[in-house]
């Protein structure tokens, strides 16, 4: 019983949200609940923005080598670290 008045009120409070638009609303043939469930919640680009501001302190920084040698040195070590620490266990 209970349900069945919440369940009424609801109805009746989106038939007088959607006769209570002004005239000449591009939405007006809508019940108000449907715009409010395909506007969108979040901006496009906010998940991005959020992973790299998550990432980008994570990521470590690299040092442009001065030699052919010291290039093959950060080379391998860096192979060698990934390799570690991506193998599957």
């Amino acid at each position: 019983m209970i349900l069945r008045i919440f369940l009424l009120c609801g109805v009746l409070t989106s038939c007088a949200e959607s006769s209570a638009q002004p005239p000449g609303d591009e939405s007006a043939g809508l019940p108000a609940w449907s715009t409010q469930v395909t506007a969108p919640t979040l901006d496009a680009s906010l998940p991005l923005k959020e992973l790299q501001a998550y990432a980008a302190p994570r990521i470590p920084k690299l040092l442009p080598p001065q030699s052919l040698a010291e290039w093959e040195s950060q080379a391998n070590t860096i192979r060698t670290c990934m390799l570690d620490n991506t193998s599957s266990k």
